[in-house]
């Protein structure tokens, strides 16, 4: 039973720590201004038949993440 115990321990150390990890990485990604351009403008190819539509878009993407 203890063996039970140290298993699942190990397994819910291990999986809070790879947990982890993803966060920071995706924090770090998103924080950059490149990141935050990327996801903002591939909102806005729901404009793609509208060019006008879509270029404010993208302005306004830019405005938003400082690029």
């Amino acid at each position: 039973m203890k063996k039970n115990k140290a298993a699942l321990v190990l397994i819910l150390l291990t999986v809070l720590l790879l947990c982890h990890s993803d966060l920071e990485c995706s924090t770090a990604q998103d924080s950059s201004p490149y990141g935050c351009y990327d996801v903002c403008t591939t909102f806005c190819v729901q404009y793609l038949s509208d060019a006008r539509r879509m270029r404010r878009c993208e302005i306004k993407c830019g405005i938003e993440c400082d690029y």
